[in-house]
């Protein structure tokens, strides 16, 4: 907790450079103590002094800068103090339209692409869902928010990893959920024209950490050519890999967006009752929970 609490309190020196620029950070209370609680009330009235009618301020070294300050300290607050200062920043913000698309699409990009490393779906998916019901938003913001939230609420940390059929190498269709009966079970998503995805292909079959998983049944590795969808079925030839699962996707992987295939490669790590422990992983943090798993 105390180096929470250092973390949290070198964030709020970020005031140095908000305040250099014209943006004050505000003055928490003497009478609030606890880390939490503190965050809470700077992140709640991180912009009450920010003109949301100047769009002059929309430029990278304010608007983003200061957007990428409050979403570093998001981090520290509660749940419910995270919901209440997103709500209170876009409802602030929707005084202008044009600031209101612009800070919509700054969050997009930092919570929601899947390569930034401030992305956070639960985060994520406070914006999607005031995006949803904010008349400033035009009908293309609208859709587009209902899609990634549809996508951002499937498959949470926690929940079931939904279910979907698959094309086995020996021709049959079988449920995901069939595939594995280890005590983990990592899901991969991957097109093998994609050289990213050959990259981690490349990085998960010399791991010595989950190929040991895998040899003592510890962990089963599916791995789900999505690139293949749409081609029928007598057409296909399903990939080998030794110790691995590999599968071709069923049409309604994609046409039911079961999962958010709109990048790939992707990760999901699963439980034995395949409820989901990492989602959209990346194969550092899968090794990491090995890692721990085996201490």
């Amino acid at each position: 907790m105390k180096r929470i609490g250092m973390i949290f309190m070198a964030m709020i020196c970020l005031g140095t450079w908000c305040r250099a620029q014209g943006l004050q950070l505000p003055q928490v209370p003497d009478s609030i103590k606890e880390v939490g609680a503190r965050a809470d009330y700077v992140t709640k009235h991180f912009w009450q002094h920010y003109d949301f009618q100047d769009t002059s301020l929309l430029r990278v070294d304010y608007a983003e800068q200061a957007l990428a300050d409050f979403i570093g300290l998001l981090k520290f607050a509660s749940p419910d103090g995270r919901e209440q200062a997103v709500k209170s920043w876009l409802d602030a913000a929707a005084a202008n339209a044009t600031v209101y698309d612009y800070f919509v699409e700054q969050a997009r990009l930092y919570l929601h692409e899947r390569n930034s490393p401030q992305r956070d779906e639960e985060l994520y998916r406070l914006t999607a869902q005031h995006v949803v019901s904010c008349p400033v938003a035009d009908e293309m913001q609208r859709s587009r928010a209902q899609l990634l939230l549809r996508l951002a609420e499937r498959n949470r940390v926690g929940e079931p990893a939904t279910d979907f059929l698959c094309l086995t190498n020996d021709g049959k269709r079988q449920r995901m959920t069939e595939l594995s009966r280890s005590p983990l079970t990592l899901l991969l998503f991957y097109d093998p024209d994609c050289e990213q995805c050959q990259d981690l292909l490349f990085r998960l079959h010399h791991s010595g950490l989950i190929n040991s998983a895998i040899k003592e049944q510890r962990l089963t590795l599916i791995a789900v050519d999505c690139g293949a969808l749409g081609v029928r079925s007598e057409e296909l030839g399903v990939r080998s890999e030794e110790g691995w699962v590999m599968v071709v996707a069923d049409d309604q992987l994609q046409e039911g967006m079961l999962y958010d295939l709109t990048t790939l490669p992707v990760l999901y790590l699963l439980d034995a009752d395949k409820k989901v422990i990492q989602k959209e992983s990346d194969i550092h943090q899968v090794v990491e929970y090995l890692i721990v798993q085996n201490s």
